[in-house]
């Protein structure tokens, strides 16, 4: 049990749960197993994957017991735990699934096939391997991700193909890039289960098809081309599919960075029959969202560095309001200072009281931001709680972290986005820092630079903001990127250097023509709010200077006043300035 608990501990936790209560619930279902083995009798239980694995590595050195406690996790007959306890296995110990495969005890379909599977795997092979190209995160990029679809497209296109497809030949460890980077099956005579069509039986009443059968095979491929992840690629089984319908969110919580489009195009190609999801029916619409997906990605890209679009619901939408943007400035205690989600409920209770003071249209808050490295990650409950009652969009600078492998650091702004009206619905979206600092790079372990480079825009249309970590704004090109495409740009910091800070606002609210927002760490001070109206009283919205000064204020701002066309309280655009989508 206790090598368990340090085989979950060093992968890591669910982000909105404390590690007691994570490790709490762990040992329970330890002891439900141990005790269910003694007594020879089936159990009740409920298990994470990364669970099922540490029960099966923790007494890997028992082949008999390993073979029993297997047989005793795959004693329920529902066939969807079956499903995730094998392929959490067969992707976290191909070794232990090798061993169990030879046990004539544990009769099992899927292991005698991965026997073969792991022999491919493990052989001297060239790199053009899908599933290497898919492990290395070669198609974690928004764009390279496009370009495998559309390959995808056309080798389904192909009807010498159409036989690869049905035998379940189209997954990762059959599929190779020739060097004319066009795919093509290599020699593989082992059919994947989780990647074959489900095409519809005559024999029997069925539910009608909603999809193509190359539908599901490539929506797996595409799955595990974003996610990178080694369990995606082992796919999935039928019971399974019944609950990808909201893949964007799933696309979310395993690392993904792709817009809500992406999740879009999976969520056709994923629907089961019967399903309300119009899925692909032929080849030809499929090809055209990529491309209208392609061609939206290029033109927000420069430098390998992606503005990703994720819809919002906006709380001016909801009551009716007309133009008037409450942006709440947290200016908190950040790293290296001691943070703490005490701090965290103390901003929100005081700009609850401050719109509580001020007219009634006012009441309603849009967006709230916290400075670079001042979210404690059990406070990330705390707002998504926060955002789901009062439908508040909300911009936060994580607090470091290290990665599941140990090998760096992570220092990322979030942001917690409600996108039903209902406030049900709530999308988690971590965003990278693209630029390092000296100090950040050493660090043990360090911090590397973001991969995919992704700037997320929320809002596909007016008002639109995108936020941006520290040091990324002196980057020239981000800057130039964003130029006309955003509406606000939020600049989440934990900067000394606050006179450069002061001046790199004062140009660039002139430059993209928007609302640029600044806001600082409490130990340093230095948030300001800009936007460029004629008048110099009108221009500088907020400011707050002086150091160590823990501050809660509210702004409230028209995002439309510079998309309206000429206007006599506004400055005229600079020169070459552009509207873009």
């Amino acid at each position: 049990m206790n090598k368990a608990q340090q085989y979950l501990l060093k992968q890591g936790q669910p982000p909105l749960q404390s590690e007691n209560e994570h490790l709490a619930e762990c040992r329970d279902n330890f002891w439900k197993i141990r005790e269910g083995l003694q007594k020879q009798t089936e159990f009740e239980y409920s298990l994470h994957e990364q669970e099922m694995v540490a029960v099966l590595t923790a007494i890997a050195f028992r082949p008999k017991a390993l073979k029993e406690t297997f047989s005793a996790l795959l004693r329920p007959c529902e066939s969807r735990s079956r499903e995730k306890i094998i392929r959490a296995l067969l992707s976290r110990n191909p070794q232990l699934a090798v061993e169990l495969a030879q046990a004539n005890e544990v009769n099992c379909i899927e292991l005698e096939a991965f026997d073969n599977l792991l022999n491919l795997a493990n052989a001297r092979l060239k790199e053009s391997r899908v599933f290497r190209r898919i492990r290395n995160g070669d198609f974690r990029s928004p764009l390279a991700w496009v370009k495998f679809g559309m390959e995808l497209a056309k080798f389904v296109k192909d009807s010498k193909n159409h036989r690869y497809i049905n035998r379940g030949l189209m997954n990762p460890f059959a599929l190779e890039f020739s060097q004319q980077d066009t795919l093509s099956v290599v020699r593989f005579d082992c059919p994947m289960l989780s990647f074959v069509g489900y095409a519809p039986s005559s024999k029997k009443p069925v539910l009608r098809q909603n999809t193509s059968v190359w539908a599901l095979p490539a929506g797996l491929l595409l799955r595990a081309a974003a996610t990178g992840r080694p369990i995606d690629l082992l796919g999935m089984g039928s019971s399974a599919r019944f609950s990808l319908a909201g893949t964007f969110k799933a696309l979310l919580r395993y690392g993904a960075k792709m817009p809500k489009a992406a999740g879009d195009i999976l969520d056709k190609l994923f629907a089961w029959p019967g399903s309300l999801i119009k899925g692909y029916r032929s080849l030809r619409p499929f090809v055209r969202d990529l491309a209208s997906l392609e061609r939206q990605l290029r033109g927000c890209s420069v430098d390998g560095k992606t503005i990703c679009d994720v819809p919002w619901v906006s709380p001016q939408r909801i009551s009716g309001r007309s133009g008037a943007f409450n942006l709440v400035i947290c200016q908190v205690p950040s790293y290296p200072n001691q943070i703490d989600d005490a701090s965290i409920r103390r901003s929100l209770a005081i700009s609850q009281i401050i719109l509580r003071q001020k007219a009634q249209d006012a009441r309603t808050v849009d967006l709230i931001v916290f400075p670079e490295l001042s979210l404690p990650l059990k406070s990330i409950g705390t707002l998504a709680r926060f955002v789901r009652q009062t439908k508040t969009l909300v911009l936060a600078g994580l607090e470091l972290r290290t990665s599941a492998d140990g090998s760096r650091s992570l220092n990322e702004l979030v942001w917690i986005v409600p996108m039903e009206r209902d406030g049900e619905s709530v999308a988690i979206l971590t965003q990278e820092k693209i630029h390092i600092t000296q100090g950040e790079r050493s660090l043990i372990p360090p911090v590397v630079e973001a991969s995919p480079a992704v700037i997320w825009r929320i809002g596909s249309e007016q008002p639109r903001l995108a936020a941006i970590n520290c040091y990324e704004f002196t980057d020239l090109l981000i800057r130039d990127l964003l130029r006309g495409r955003v509406e606000a740009l939020v600049i989440a910091s934990n900067n000394q250097d606050v006179t450069t800070f002061d001046n790199l606002v004062e140009s660039t609210h002139f430059d993209l023509f928007s609302h640029v927002v600044l806001v600082n760490a409490e130990r340093y001070g230095g948030s300001a709010v800009r936007a460029p109206y004629k008048k110099p009283h009108e221009r500088r919205i907020f400011d707050i200077h002086g150091n160590n000064l823990f501050a809660v204020n509210v702004c409230t701002l028209d995002l439309r006043d510079f998309r309206r066309g000429p206007h006599p309280g506004i400055k005229s655009p600079p020169a070459g300035f552009l509207v873009k989508p």
